[in-house]
C-alpha cells in the first residue's frame, strides 16, 4: 500500500451524453499536466461535483480538498488550479457540493488493530470510549451497520489492518465522506428537494487573514505565503458569482440509510437503479488520492464495483464493471 494520486476515467455510455466529474481530492497536478486534462474534460459536457465545504473568511482552515498543508507551493498550486476549472466551468450548469459539514456527520468508524471495526452513532447521548488512552465521547455503537460494513469488506477481503495506517492522522477514525460524497451524486439526480441554490464566488486569501480564537486558549493563524481558498456570499448575475447546488442541513440521514441498502450482499432497487443512472452519462472522471488520509477513495471505488457485481447487466454495465475492477486491482 502507498499513497496514490490518481485521475481516472471510466467510459459508461453513449459519449454525445454528458460525463459526471467528482473532484474527491486536491487539484494535485502541475500547471502543463493540469492544462492538458482540464480542455479535454470540458469537451466531454461535464457536470461538476466537488467533495469540500465552502467556508468563508473567519471559519479557521479551508476545507481538506482545497488545500494542501503540507508545502507552500503545492498548497498555492491546488488553490490556482481551482481558480482555473471555476473559471472555465462558469455557467449554466451549477456546481453540485456533495460534502456536509463534520459536525452533521453523525456516522464515524473506529479502525482497530486486529482489522475490525466499530461504526459510532454520535446522536445517542451516552458516553462511548473507543480505545485504551482516548477521551470518551458521546455516542453508541451501531451494531447493524458494523456488521454490515464488515460483510461487505469481507466480501472483497478488504483487510482493514493492512490499510489502518492511512487513517492515523485521524487517530484511526474515518467519516466514510467519499462514500456519501459519490451518493450525494446520484442524489442531486434522484431527491433534489435534498438540494438549495447558493451564488458564492471565490475569495482567495493570502497574508491578510486575522488569527481566531480557539477554544482551548490558543489561535489559529493562517501559514505565511500560503493562499486560501474560501467563498464569499453573492448574487445571482453578479460579475464572478458561481452556482451551487449545496446539500440542505438535516437531510445526511437518507444518504446513510442509502448507503445501507447499497452495501446489502443482494440485489435490489437501488442498486439497480444507481446503475441505471451512471450509465444514462459518457464517462464518470475521478480526481482521487488513494491512502493518504484516509481509506474512503478505494472503498468507494468498491462500493460502485458491488452495484455492478448483481444483476444482469447489459454490454455497457460489464464494461463498466470491468474498468471498475482494473481500478481496484491497481489500489487494493
Amino acid at each position: 500500500m502507498s499513497a496514490t494520486y490518481r485521475v481516472e476515467s471510466v467510459s459508461c455510455g453513449d459519449v454525445e451524453r454528458e460525463s459526471l466529474v467528482e473532484i474527491a481530492a486536491p487539484l494535485l497536478l502541475t500547471e502543463d499536466k493540469f492544462e492538458e486534462i482540464l480542455p479535454e474534460m470540458m469537451k466531454k459536457d461535464p457536470r461538476l461535483f466537488l467533495q469540500a465545504d465552502l467556508k468563508k473568511r473567519g471559519e479557521k482552515d479551508t476545507a481538506s480538498n482545497l488545500r494542501y498543508k503540507h508545502d507552500k507551493d503545492q498548497n498555492n498550486l491546488v488553490v490556482e488550479n481551482f481558480q482555473k476549472i471555476f473559471g472555465e466551468y462558469a455557467g449554466e450548469k451549477p456546481i453540485v457540493i456533495t460534502s456536509y459539514p463534520r459536525s452533521e456527520r453523525y456516522y464515524s468508524a473506529k479502525l482497530n488493530e486486529d482489522g475490525s471495526m466499530l461504526m459510532n452513532d454520535a446522536r445517542e447521548d451516552v458516553p462511548l470510549a473507543w480505545a485504551e488512552g482516548r477521551s470518551a465521547k458521546n455516542g453508541t455503537v451501531d451494531q447493524d451497520f458494523t456488521d454490515l460494513m464488515m460483510r461487505f469488506l469481507g466480501k472483497y477481503d478488504i483487510r482493514l489492518d493492512k490499510y489502518r495506517e492511512s487513517c492515523k492522522g485521524a487517530k484511526y477514525n474515518t467519516y466514510f465522506a467519499d462514500l456519501l460524497s459519490f451518493l450525494m451524486m446520484y442524489l442531486s439526480f434522484k431527491a433534489p428537494e435534498m438540494f438549495e441554490d447558493k451564488h458564492m464566488g471565490v475569495d482567495v486569501a493570502l497574508n491578510d487573514l486575522e488569527s481566531i480564537p480557539e477554544k482551548n486558549g490558543k489561535e489559529w493563524k493562517a501559514k505565511e505565503d500560503f493562499k486560501y481558498l474560501y467563498f464569499k456570499d453573492m448574487s445571482e448575475g453578479e460579475e464572478g458569482a458561481i452556482r451551487f447546488r449545496v446539500p440542505k442541513s438535516g437531510e445526511i440521514g437518507r444518504v446513510y440509510e442509502l448507503m445501507k441498502k447499497i452495501l446489502v450482499d443482494e440485489e435490489n432497487e437501488e442498486k439497480k437503479d444507481l446503475r441505471k443512472w451512471l450509465l444514462e452519462y459518457s464517462f464518470y472522471e475521478r480526481f482521487s488520492d488513494y491512502w493518504f488520509n484516509d481509506i474512503d477513495d478505494a472503498i468507494t471505488i468498491q462500493m460502485i464495483y458491488h452495484c455492478f457485481n448483481y444483476g444482469e447487466l447489459s454490454m455497457n454495465g460489464n464494461r463498466v464493471k470491468e474498468q471498475l475492477g482494473s481500478i481496484l486491482s491497481v489500489i487494493f
